[in-house]
């Protein structure tokens, strides 16, 4: 477990406001006030 290896295996991924979450995802969501 860490974020650098999860990224090396891409188990994690960047994407747009437009991706469709599928059933299995986990999701991350960042945001700025």
């Amino acid at each position: 477990g860490s974020w650098s290896k999860a990224k090396e295996s891409a188990s994690i991924r960047l994407e747009g406001r437009d991706y469709v979450v599928k059933d299995g995802d986990t999701a991350l969501i960042r945001f700025n006030v």
